[in-house]
C-alpha cells in the first residue's frame, strides 16, 4: 500500500529538516534516503524511528519497484536528467522539487501529460527561492487590477551553511551568463552584474543585489501573466556581494573551468563566516482602478536550510494529505501565501506594503 514519503537526500542539511517536519504529521511514514545508508541510518536513529533510512542512488535507471509503498516523493538534491521523475510518475507517485536550476525544471515541465494521465501531482519551485518568492509575487499580483513587473530581492547571510553539493551549484551559476526572457526578448547578463539597491525589512538596510539565475523570471511571466520578472541577490556583507561582483567585471568567474581555481574558491566558501540571516523581497508594479499601484511583500528570519526545509515539507504535507489536480505544477499554481504563512511564522517575519520607495538603480 502507498502510504510512505521518501525524501530523497533527507539526511542533508535541508533533507532532514523536511523529514523532521514531516515526520510530526506522519511518524514512521517517512523515509530518509540517498546514496550513503550509513549516514541515513545515522541520522533516522536520532528520530526515535519517527524516520526510516533507506538507501536509494537516483543517478542510476530508477526500479519502479521503489515506488511500491510510496505515495509521495520530495527531491532535495540537484539532478542531470527527469528520468527518475518519469519513473516515479509513471506508477502515480506524486512528485515534490526543491531544485533551483531551472535548465532541469524545464526538463520536467514537459512531463505534465504523463503526470496527468496516471494521476500524479507534480509540484516544482518548493523552496525559498523559488518557493515562498513565488508566492509572495503571487500576494502582491492578487492585490492588483493588473500587474506588469516584479522585482525579487534575495539575501543569504554568509553564515549560512552550504553543501558541497550546493557550493558547486553556485559555481556553475557563477561560470555561466544568465540568459532570460524580458519584454518579449531574449536578455543576457554576467552574474553579478547590473546592480540595484534596495531596502530591506527589519532594520537590514540598504543592499546593492546584482543578477543571479534563479527560475522565477523564467517562470512567473508564464503563470502569473507577468510581462518581466528580475531577480537580484546578496549577501549580508557589503563587502563580499561587492568582490563578487567585482570578480565577475573582470571576468575572474569564466576560471572556474579550471579545476584548482575551484577547489579554492570551494575553500573559501566552505570558511565564510557572517550571520545566518535570511530576507527575501518582491516589489510588484500594475494597476487598480485605473491607477498605478506598487505593492511590496518580504519575509525576514535566519537560518536558510530549516526554512527551505519547513517550506518543503509544508507544502509536501498537503499533496499528501489532500487532493490536488493532476500534472506538472509550479508552487504558485496550486497555492496561496496565506496556506504556508502560519507555518512560516515560526521562523520568519512577513511585512508588506503599498507604494513603496522606487527602488534605485
Amino acid at each position: 500500500m502507498k502510504q510512505n514519503i521518501l525524501v530523497i537526500g533527507g539526511y542533508g542539511q535541508v533533507g532532514r529538516h523536511v523529514c523532521l517536519e514531516l515526520a510530526k504529521a506522519v511518524p514512521g511514514r517517512v523515509v530518509a534516503a540517498g546514496r550513503d545508508l550509513e549516514k541515513a541510518r545515522a541520522f533516522a536513529e536520532t528520530t526515535n524511528g519517527a524516520v526510516l533510512p533507506r538507501e536509494v542512488d537516483i543517478t542510476r535507471d530508477a526500479d519502479e519497484d521503489l515506488f511500491d509503498d510510496v505515495k509521495l516523493v520530495v527531491v532535495c538534491v540537484p539532478q542531470e536528467n527527469s528520468a527518475f521523475v518519469e519513473a516515479c510518475l509513471n506508477t502515480g507517485t506524486h512528485y515534490v522539487d526543491i531544485t533551483e536550476l531551472y535548465s532541469f525544471l524545464s526538463l520536467v515541465e514537459p512531463l505534465d501529460d504523463l503526470a496527468e494521465s496516471r494521476g500524479a501531482t507534480a509540484l516544482l519551485s518548493v523552496g525559498l527561492s523559488p518557493g515562498l518568492t513565488n508566492l509572495l509575487v503571487k500576494h502582491c499580483v492578487s492585490q492588483l487590477g493588473s500587474a506588469e513587473r516584479a522585482e525579487i530581492y534575495i539575501m543569504i547571510g554568509d553564515g549560512n551553511e552550504h553543501g558541497d553539493t550546493l557550493n558547486d551549484l553556485m559555481l556553475d551559476h557563477m561560470a555561466e551568463d544568465i540568459v532570460i526572457p524580458e519584454d518579449g526578448s531574449i536578455q543576457r547578463y554576467r552574474p553579478f552584474t547590473d546592480g540595484k539597491t534596495t531596502t530591506f525589512p527589519d532594520d537590514l538596510g540598504q543592499h546593492r543585489a546584482y543578477r543571479y539565475e534563479f527560475p522565477e523570471p523564467h517562470v512567473l511571466p508564464r503563470t502569473l501573466g507577468l510581462e518581466r520578472v528580475s531577480h537580484r541577490t546578496c549577501t549580508d556583507s557589503r563587502f563580499t556581494t561587492w568582490m563578487m561582483h567585482a570578480l565577475s567585471r573582470v571576468g575572474f568567474w569564466k576560471l572556474l573551468r579550471f579545476s584548482f581555481v575551484r577547489s579554492a574558491m570551494k575553500q573559501v566558501m566552505g570558511g565564510s563566516s557572517g550571520s545566518d540571516v535570511i530576507a527575501f523581497k518582491v516589489i510588484v508594479s500594475g494597476e487598480r482602478g485605473g491607477e498605478p499601484v506598487t505593492l511590496e511583500a518580504a519575509a525576514t528570519g535566519r537560518g536558510v536550510n530549516i526554512n527551505t526545509g519547513r517550506f518543503a515539507a509544508v507544502i509536501a504535507e498537503e499533496i499528501y494529505s489532500s487532493e490536488y489536480p493532476p500534472g506538472v505544477h509550479h508552487v504558485e499554481e496550486l497555492f496561496e501565501l496565506s496556506d504556508v504563512r502560519k507555518r512560516m511564522e515560526e521562523n520568519l517575519r512577513f511585512h508588506h506594503r503599498e507604494t513603496p520607495e522606487l527602488v534605485k538603480a
